[in-house]
């Protein structure tokens, strides 16, 4: 399949399990991912997974701060806001096996994970949404 990513990041907003609504089949877990780019400054894009299985391991295992991988189907999710302003969001659809993995930080590496962080305030990348 062509529109499959994969993509490395922090978590920056811990995974919470979303209720369906009128247009959505079943639940969801919901979370947001901190990735620094090579080139260009670091983005936040919102990661989803309807997976049974792969959801239940989210909430589990995956916390605020963890750097990890994802592989998944970029996704364009288009709502109405409560002022009734058509939105549009980007997110990242997690593939239904093996589609997050939590990595370890070496010691090593350590050290360029720091300069990764500058610019965020104190020492976690929680950061408020603009």
């Amino acid at each position: 399949m062509i529109n499959q990513l994969i993509l490395e990041g922090y978590i920056v907003q811990k995974p919470i399990l979303k209720q369906k609504y009128e247009n959505e089949t079943k639940p969801y877990v919901r979370f947001e991912l901190l990735h620094y780019p090579e080139i260009g400054s670091p983005y936040r894009i919102t990661c989803c997974c309807f997976h049974e299985k792969t959801m239940n391991y989210l909430m589990k295992k995956v916390d605020i701060n963890q750097r990890v991988l994802i592989f998944g189907t970029f996704n364009l999710y288009f709502y109405k806001n409560p002022a009734g302003k058509q939105k549009q969001l980007p997110s990242l659809i997690i593939n239904k096996r093996d589609g997050i993995k939590i990595l370890d930080i070496p010691e090593a590496d350590e050290d360029y994970i720091q300069k990764q962080k500058i610019g965020f305030p104190g020492e976690t990348l929680s950061m408020e949404k603009q």
